[in-house]
């Protein structure tokens, strides 16, 4: 008995690398948090057949999860049709400790032409006393305050978003902007607003309610978020 466990354990030992300990867990998995836009009483921008921008995010944002669910862990910023207001979306991302947030949205404009992809990262309108390390003098952090940290990587986010959407053949041009948007201002994380569409844009509306259409926004998405992650991991 004692020589058959003695083989057991040199059987162990002899298989294992003497210059580190054997590896018990994988490394834990990165958190992306997404966000569908809007939500209960607030529809967002509505097309000309009553297509609801809420409805186009909530159901996008399911099929970016589902893109997604194999390699990261997913936060939902909203698991249904109902209200959740600005800083309780930032608030949930930060709580969960999210390595990225992404807001997801449509557009809408008085002029029916306008068409296309838009994605926004944040910049204030003036920069605060003490903003360099997104604190105030007296050390303690606000909520205005926690983007301004990751202003240079969250614009990152949005190129890397912005050459997975440009692999999209006959795809929308897409185009990149800063601004002072509630959201993001509040995020611990880097974090961007995606406007996959223009509402107002019939022929626009028309695509974007299509389950093909958001499929292929979704693995666009997908591979943006991924090619971030894996960057800036490296």
């Amino acid at each position: 008995m004692i020589f058959a466990i003695a083989v057991l354990l040199f059987s162990f030992f002899s298989t294992q690398s003497w210059g580190a300990p054997p590896q018990l867990f994988s490394d834990s998995l990165l958190t992306v948090a997404i966000d569908p836009g809007h939500g209960g009483k607030d529809g967002g921008a509505a097309g000309s057949e009553g297509l609801l921008e809420k409805s186009i995010c909530f159901s996008l944002t399911q099929q970016l999860s589902s893109e997604l669910e194999a390699a990261y862990r997913i936060v939902l910023t909203r698991s249904g049709d109902y209200d959740v207001s600005l800083p309780e979306r930032a608030a949930i991302a930060n709580h969960q400790k999210a390595d990225v947030l992404v807001s997801i949205h449509t557009s809408a404009s008085f002029q029916s032409a306008a068409s296309g992809i838009r994605i926004y990262s944040y910049k204030p309108n003036h920069i605060p006393a003490a903003a360099g390390s997104g604190v105030e003098k007296t050390g303690g952090a606000t909520w205005r305050h926690l983007q301004l940290v990751h202003m240079a990587v969250s614009r990152s986010l949005a190129q890397a978003l912005q050459r997975a959407f440009r692999t999209i053949p006959g795809g929308p041009p897409v185009h990149l902007h800063q601004a002072p948007l509630a959201l993001l201002a509040g995020a611990a994380m880097p974090a961007v607003v995606v406007e996959v569409g223009c509402l107002s844009h019939p022929a626009a509306a028309r695509q974007l309610a299509m389950q093909a259409q958001q499929a292929t926004y979704a693995r666009a998405l997908a591979e943006g978020i991924e090619d971030f992650l894996t960057s800036t991991r490296n």
